[in-house]
């Protein structure tokens, strides 16, 4: 081997830098010949589901432990070609379509870089009450190996046991709260009883690169959404509106659709929209909601909007390709769906003319009724119309919004007090 030939060299280097040159030029030697020799994907480091291929050799590990936390599951060594090689706890590695967790990092001070990992045999998903999306994360899911007996309740009987989570320190799993719930096998919900999130990996500036999560079980709620997977799915009430109808349209033509969001009833302005077709060769749309007819007639597509976090919340309507049209003016006002109004809350209204998504240069008129004219105030914008609660009042607030050669338009709108 190339280590014995150069004594003289040997001895002029530290004994440190001797061992590592002459563990890695055995290591070098030796890698190869063996059927342990693979390759693993690492995720890079800070953590955004890049990776990078190394050579390894991997090996089975027989234990129950976990940082001292006893759990079962399925444990693999790690042996590293290059003996400088590092990582953190909690990295993600990818290897013969399986997704693993270091649990066990490599140890700068030895003179092999060897980790161990643990299978993630299960996923989190929960809802992020703040833009409607839905948030995803592989994770090892265990039982403390304690007691075996089994805890009867109304709805379940489960193991009188904590489960165990462990998960990546990310930017999605930092976000995790005690009693938040988890939905597994689209059937039995857990909620967090505990977080272990303060041990600060070394070499990170601070960063906290393993969650251990401690679950107990939780009955399934009527806001849960089982076929999703996802624990309080309804507790916010989100809602896409396409402003418009149907459609019915010569070839070739084009128009501009829009949408509104709304969350809990109230209308959500930075929660981004994303549109698609069923048939961009009947109908084309764009991110902007610009669409054109390019089909033959008698075709027709589907229109979707929806949140671009959250396909499962959408609206759609129906795009048809007809031989001769007359189009039809329509008044189209935005928000469409607000029922309710808080004391002292106002409410902006766009408003206009469109004949099939186009808008018209056509005065509107909102002429309003039913409440006390002395409990609301209507002023004119440059878009459309504003509306402010002064007052509660018992009767509902009926704004009519008209316009030569079109239908009325009518939003229903309940004043309602402070409390």
């Amino acid at each position: 081997m190339s280590w014995y030939s150069n004594f003289i060299d040997n001895m002029a280097q530290s004994n440190k830098d001797y061992y590592k040159e002459i563990t890695q030029e055995w290591i070098n030697d030796t890698f190869e010949d063996t059927t342990l020799n693979t390759i693993i994907k690492e995720e890079k480091y800070p953590f955004n589901e890049q990776y990078k291929s190394f050579d390894v050799h991997i090996d089975s590990v027989s234990e129950v432990s976990t940082n001292l936390t006893k759990v079962m599951g399925d444990y693999i060594a790690v042996l590293f070609k290059d003996c400088s090689h590092r990582n953190y706890r909690g990295q993600k590695y990818k290897w013969e379509g399986e997704t693993y967790l270091c649990y066990d990092k490599i140890n700068k001070l030895s003179k092999v870089a060897n980790a161990k990992l643990i299978r993630c045999n299960n996923e989190i998903s929960w809802l992020d009450k703040s833009n409607g999306n839905i948030l995803t994360e592989k994770v090892f899911f265990g039982y403390e190996v304690s007691s075996t007996n089994q805890q009867v309740a109304k709805t379940a009987t489960v193991e009188n046991r904590r489960l165990i989570l462990y998960v990546q320190g990310n930017d999605k799993t930092k976000t995790i709260d005690l009693n938040q719930r988890f939905m597994f096998q689209h059937s039995q919900c857990y909620k967090v009883e505990q977080i272990d999130n303060y041990n600060q990996e070394e070499g990170t500036n601070g960063d906290v690169t393993m969650i251990k999560i401690y679950l107990v079980y939780s009955p399934l709620l009527p806001i849960d959404n089982k076929e999703l997977n996802v624990c309080d799915y309804y507790a916010v009430d989100y809602r896409v509106k396409i402003d418009s109808d149907n459609i019915s349209q010569i070839q070739g033509f084009q128009g501009q659709l829009t949408a509104n969001v709304m969350k809990d009833n109230e209308l959500a302005t930075d929660m981004p929209i994303s549109w698609s077709t069923s048939d961009n060769k009947t109908v084309s749309i764009d991110s902007n909601g610009i669409y054109r007819l390019i089909g033959n007639k008698g075709s027709k597509a589907e229109i979707k909007a929806y949140l671009t976090d959250n396909e499962n919340i959408y609206d759609t309507i129906t795009i048809n390709i007809v031989d001769d049209y007359l189009p039809e003016k329509k008044i189209i006002i935005s928000p469409s769906d607000v029922t309710e109004l808080n004391e002292m809350e106002s409410l902006e209204i766009t408003c206009g003319v469109y004949i099939e998504g186009e808008k018209q240069n056509i005065a509107i008129q909102c002429i309003p009724s039913g409440a006390d004219s002395r409990h609301y105030q209507l002023e004119e914008t440059i878009d459309g119309f504003k509306v402010t609660n002064l007052k509660m009042d018992k009767n509902l607030l009926t704004l009519t919004f008209k316009a030569d050669g079109c239908d009325d338009v009518e939003l229903k709108i309940k004043l309602k007090s402070l409390l």
